[in-house]
């Protein structure tokens, strides 16, 4: 069981930090001071939230506006070169990741929306288990992280990345085992009538007996409370969900 998701540019890096010149506290030339690259690494490190990260710069960087340099990432077993840009004379620069990578905690989030969209609210965006804290961002490309949520529930979410840049659909996957699937189920269900009423038509509720739906085959009936006055819905659960008609 699926629900279509968010889409955002998560994976792109590129940012602007404001850092002060070393000046001759570290080391100064005749002509220009020394970037504080121990910042650059400091501020990379941070804004990717990954520990333990292993951030090297060149130890020797003049403050000039244009110039580039290369920082080497290290984490949860992944390597990326770091590129770098001054913006300008005063310390502030900007940089990205190459190759691309996927911040998993940057998915928490998303994973959240998806969470409350199909089965309940919860308190904070869960923990991911992605198998790594970066993943990588290629066009097509998916893979699939356990969601921890209260109580040791059984869900995952899939994450598909849509295209070069780095936009990504998420999904929530409740397997039919799982005693959150008649909660995900009836959610999708409903927001599948929402769907297909007339323009207009709102429903307001759905109501359904708790000791239904919970076996393959269960037949049974909810209230439909809508802008356009009560319905009968009479629900089935079949091995990929549930279907639902409107009797009245």
């Amino acid at each position: 069981m699926q629900y279509d998701g968010l889409m955002s540019p998560i994976a792109r890096m590129a940012v602007v930090v404001a850092l002060l010149g070393a000046g001759c506290h570290v080391q100064c030339g005749d002509t220009v001071p020394l970037l504080n690259v121990d910042k650059v690494e400091q501020s990379v490190a941070a804004s990717l939230a990954i520990e333990p990260a292993q951030i090297d710069c060149p130890a020797h960087v003049p403050m000039k506006q244009g110039m580039t340099f290369t920082c080497e990432l290290s984490a949860g077993g992944v390597q990326a070169d770091v590129q770098v840009t001054q913006a300008d004379a005063e310390g502030y620069v900007t940089w990205e990741l190459e190759p691309e990578l996927i911040v998993v905690d940057r998915l928490r989030p998303l994973a959240r929306q998806v969470v409350e969209d199909g089965l309940m609210p919860i308190d904070a965006p869960p923990p991911l288990d992605c198998g790594g804290p970066l993943l990588p961002s290629t066009p097509g490309k998916t893979f699939t992280c356990k969601v921890d949520l209260p109580g040791e529930q059984d869900v995952e979410i899939s994450v598909r990345v849509k295209d070069a840049d780095a936009n990504v659909s998420v999904n929530l996957i409740v397997p039919p085992d799982s005693p959150l699937f008649r909660t995900a189920g009836l959610h999708e269900l409903r927001a599948d009538l929402q769907r297909n009423l007339p323009d207009g038509v709102v429903i307001r509720g759905m109501t359904c007996p708790d000791d239904a739906g919970h076996q393959l085959g269960d037949t049974f009936e909810c209230d439909l409370d809508t802008t356009a006055g009560p319905h009968t819905l009479r629900v089935e659960r079949t091995a990929d969900g549930f279907q639902g008609t409107i009797t009245r």
